[in-house]
Formats: structure tokens, sequence, C-alpha cells
């Protein structure tokens, strides 16, 4: 259960967020939250948009990232695979994925009349991203980016990202973030 302060920032509607606190403030858990409701919320209002998409886990090395991908105290992944059917992770981290399978065009994303048969083909990704080379923070736009341990990165990093978050923000309103 998120504290009041937790409970804010993951009410908070701005294009961008930047969460600080103390050792073990959870940080990470928090920016798992907002991941997870973000992706839910883009499968509810747009699932017709859903394949083919991605969102970015980003930190200054892959390992910064891995109690927000699959930590066993809560993280994407395992908030994930509790409410959407099919969600599978690659079990490497660098790179990895999360992978959830796209809507069908008849069921809501979270019906469990969808079968393998009706499920539209295509796929929701998150994939990791290592800032170490932030020439390789490209080619894509996501519909979310979490940047963890922020201050682990340089501002050329974060202002990548902004520019990568750009095109989903004007294709999918209220997403780009």
């Amino acid at each position: 259960i998120p504290t009041n302060s937790q409970k804010e920032i993951l009410d908070d509607d701005h294009l961008g967020v930047l969460v600080w606190g103390g050792y073990r403030g959870g940080k990470s858990r928090v920016a798992s939250n907002k991941a997870v409701d973000l992706t839910l919320s883009f499968f509810t209002e747009h699932y017709d948009k859903v394949a083919g998409q991605v969102a970015w886990l980003v930190g200054a090395t892959y390992e910064k990232i891995r109690a927000e991908f699959s930590g066993p105290e809560g993280s994407i992944y395992e908030d994930l695979r509790r409410v959407l059917p099919g969600v599978r992770h690659s079990k490497d981290i660098a790179p990895g994925e999360i992978t959830i399978p796209a809507p069908c065009r008849e069921h809501s994303p979270f019906s469990n009349l969808c079968t393998s048969d009706c499920r539209s083909p295509g796929v929701f990704t998150i994939k990791t991203k290592s800032a170490d080379d932030s020439t390789s923070i490209g080619m894509e736009s996501p519909i979310w980016v979490i940047l963890a341990e922020a201050a682990h990165s340089t501002q050329d990093v974060y202002f990548k990202l902004v520019s990568r978050v750009s095109e989903a923000r004007s294709r999918v309103p209220g997403y780009g973030l």
C-alpha cells in the first residue's frame, strides 16, 4: 500500500516526474507501480494501438534497473503478470524485455474470454536499456520511460529520452511520459 507521498507521485499526471529520496525509501517500488499504472491505462484507453508499442526501463547500467525489472519485492514484471494473461520476461536483463500479448479486438485487455486464437498478432514490449552508451537510445518512440537511478545518468541521456517520447506524445495523447 503506497504511503501518502508515494500516492502523490502515482497520481501525478505531468509529462515528467522526478522521484528522489533516501536509501531504501521505496523509489524503485514507486517507479514500478507508476510503470504498471501507465501500462494498464494505455491498454484500457488504447487497446487497439497496443500491438507493436514499446516502453523503456533505462539505467546508467543494466544492473541499476534490476529492482524495477524483476525484483522479488515487487517489480513491473511481477505486478503485470498478476493482472494480465500471458506476460513473459527474459531471464537476462542485459538487455531484457517484458512482453505482453496485445488484446484482441473483440474483448477488453483484462478479459478471460481471450484465447490464443482470438488475440491480435503482436505484443507490447517493455525493454531494458543501458545509458552507458547514449547512442543506443534511439530508433523507437516509447509510450513511457522510467529512468532508474537518474542521478547516475548524464544530462545528455535525459535529453535523448525526452526526445524519444515526443513522437508517442503526438500519436497517443496522454502518453510519451
